[in-house]
């Protein structure tokens, strides 16, 4: 957090208003991923504002997705479907195809909590080929989660397992605590309803333990 605060001390020092919606949008990520949805809410907001004045597409697009997440965690899948819309259409205005995907991942999981299964499994499906044509590993395993998201809620726990396992070995690896934290609770959901407590308590145990990383 002092390093994008810092950030933003510097861009406002040299008026460089791109790079200051992107260190605001950075301290709410932090915030974010601590819990504080109110307080990401208004940084991203605050992001977003500053990107529209200046006419920014590309912040614009990453405070939208930005707070996407915010409504996603709230459970209000229909605004966050909104904002990840916006989001790839703004990247898409501009031709960054590696940013629209980031939106559109999501957006597929949106779909399917929307009740749109088919919809969102297509869409994931095109992000998972996108990010290993890229190789861009983040996007990888945020699509395996949203992917076993998905066959969770279609009856498929071992395909679930299969993908948040999946997840989890790049974020591991990446030192991405929240969302390891994320795709291990995807594999203690899948390993229950397989019948392996054994795997679902150790799954657990190294969530809690990749969360207070975060504090």
């Amino acid at each position: 957090m002092s390093y994008f605060e810092r950030a933003a001390e510097l861009a406002r020092s040299i008026d460089n208003a791109n790079c200051l919606t992107y260190a605001i949008n950075g301290s709410g990520v932090i915030c974010f991923e601590r819990g504080d949805l109110a307080e990401a809410e208004r940084l991203y907001a605050e992001s977003q504002r500053l990107s529209r004045l200046i006419g920014y597409q590309p912040g614009e697009s990453l405070a939208s997705r930005s707070l996407g997440h915010v409504h996603r965690a709230r459970g209000d899948y229909a605004s966050a479907a909104r904002c990840y819309a916006r989001a790839e259409s703004l990247s898409l205005s501009v031709g960054d195809r590696l940013s629209a995907t980031h939106a559109r991942c999501w957006l597929g999981d949106a779909q399917v909590r929307l009740g749109r299964p088919a919809a969102g499994r297509r869409l994931l499906a095109e992000c998972l080929h996108v990010y290993r044509e890229c190789a861009n590993e983040w996007g990888e395993a945020a699509t395996l989660l949203n992917i076993g998201n998905a066959q969770l809620a279609a009856g498929r726990p071992r395909v679930a397992h299969l993908r948040a396992t999946a997840a989890a070995a790049i974020w591991r690896r990446l030192n991405a605590f929240y969302w390891l934290a994320q795709a291990l609770d995807q594999v203690a959901a899948a390993a229950d309803l397989l019948g392996n407590s054994a795997d679902a308590t150790r799954a657990r145990t190294e969530a809690r333990l990749a969360r207070t990383q975060l504090t």
